[in-house]
């Protein structure tokens, strides 16, 4: 399908959905179930192209992966060698991690993705990663910028050690790809930050799965970390979180169509790993309410939504454009800052954001960091073709405002298969086949 039209809904609809996994935190079982001394079991994987795409890299470099009934066993490395190439396809979170993963293990590899990941910079966390391997690690491409991007070259002998630094302010994944690789240093391993450190909930995802395989990060204030090398991890089990950035695409049908959804979580929000379980809360003072628990919602929207004049979303970037939609549909001025990193997402979130609000007869304008959206009531919005720029959250939140605007059309919706394949059908969205 090039084009579908949504189908809107009527006033009045209550829903249940099931959610997936979430993508942040599968990816990080699997890389460090892959290090591992012994099998350990991974529960509610999330099922998409980007755990293929990890799940098939894994395995070429030696790892066994398999499903087993409702979970999937991880078999680690039985050699920490490995040589030839990668192909990531549009998965950013997997070429990052595995860029340290591969480093990590002993010969040549070159690690490379479509046209979009070939112009994705990448070069900060090569020039850190050469600080601390044996071998070299080097960028293939350059963006018209001139920054390293991929595809990457490693010809490596493993992590040596030492002690390196990292600017705070592009990409956290950077550092959760080094942390991750760190223990299996020969020495230990002490990454400065260079400036303000963004999307810190990440971070501590990486931590605490880190720590459910048996070993530490000494976190200083967030300017410092410090990972003791010559560590192996140990095996455990673990169940993924239901995805908080893709809850927030339920929590958004509830807020623009004023239904009630039931959802059972796998987690608690309350104590979440994920920056994104926070979600709910910014919807709460817009006048949404959940009336179950914290692990078992049921999220009435309201009939008019309060206005948020500034918000920041740093701890929560996966779900700026969900945000930057309902903002839309709320009379006012609503300013989101603090996310200037997610420029270098899939697309360029922040002007394919403004791009596409446009379409719908919002007015916007980019600031140095982020967006201020002008307002207007839902009604006043028109009908428009949405291009998805190739990222799976543009495609994500404005179908769902097809659900409360007559003729919204999604350009190449299939992008939705990066993090949730099945979503038109989970969430019971109908649509028509334009071509």
């Amino acid at each position: 399908m090039d084009l579908i039209e949504i189908i809107p809904w009527e006033k009045g609809r209550d829903n249940k959905v099931e959610v997936p996994g979430s993508k942040s935190h599968t990816q990080r079982e699997l890389i460090v179930s892959a290090l591992s001394n012994g099998q350990s079991k991974i529960s509610n994987l999330l099922e998409c192209d980007d755990s293929e795409v990890m799940i098939d890299a894994l395995m070429k470099s030696g790892v066994f992966i398999s499903p087993d009934m409702d979970s999937y066993v991880v078999c680690p490395l039985k050699s920490e060698k490995h040589n030839g190439e990668i192909y990531t396809g549009a998965a950013g979170t997997s070429m990052r991690f595995l860029t340290s993963y591969f480093a990590a293990l002993k010969g040549k590899t070159i690690i490379s993705g479509t046209g979009r990941m070939h112009q994705r910079p990448i070069d900060d966390l090569v020039d850190a990663l050469n600080n601390i391997v044996d071998g070299n690690i080097s960028t293939m491409n350059a963006n018209s910028e001139g920054r390293g991007c991929p595809p990457v070259a490693i010809d490596t002998y493993g992590i040596r050690g030492g002690r390196t630094s990292l600017k705070g302010d592009t990409s956290s994944q950077y550092l959760s790809s080094m942390m991750m690789v760190a223990p299996l240093a020969k020495e230990d391993v002490e990454i400065d930050i260079i400036g303000k450190l963004t999307s810190k909930p990440y971070v501590d995802m990486t931590i605490a799965v880190m720590q459910n395989h048996g070993v530490g990060v000494e976190n200083q204030g967030y300017r410092k970390f410090i990972i003791r090398g010559n560590q192996r991890y140990e095996s455990a089990d673990s169940i993924i979180e239901t995805d908080a950035s893709s809850l927030s695409y339920v929590l958004e049908a509830a807020m623009l169509t004023g239904t009630t959804w039931e959802s059972k979580l796998t987690m608690d929000l309350r104590s979440s790993i994920q920056g994104d379980s926070k979600f709910m809360q910014v919807m709460d003072v817009l006048g949404g309410k959940n009336l179950g628990s914290y692990n078992d919602i049921i999220y009435k929207g309201p009939n008019s939504m309060s206005n948020i004049r500034k918000i920041d979303m740093n701890s929560m970037t996966d779900c700026v454009q969900t945000f930057g939609v309902i903002a839309a549909c709320t009379p006012g001025i609503t300013e989101i800052y603090n996310v200037a990193n997610i420029e270098h997402k899939e697309s360029k979130r922040l002007t394919t954001l403004k791009a596409e609000l446009e379409k719908v007869d919002i007015n916007s304008e980019l600031t140095s960091d982020g967006i201020i959206i002008y307002g207007r009531r839902i009604n006043e919005l028109c009908d428009a073709e949405i291009d998805t720029h190739h990222d799976h959250r543009l495609a994500l939140s404005f179908s769902i405002l097809g659900l409360a605007v007559p003729g919204i059309r999604i350009k190449d919706p299939g992008v939705i298969t990066k993090s949730w394949p099945t979503f038109f059908e989970d969430m019971g969205i109908t649509y028509r086949v334009i071509r």
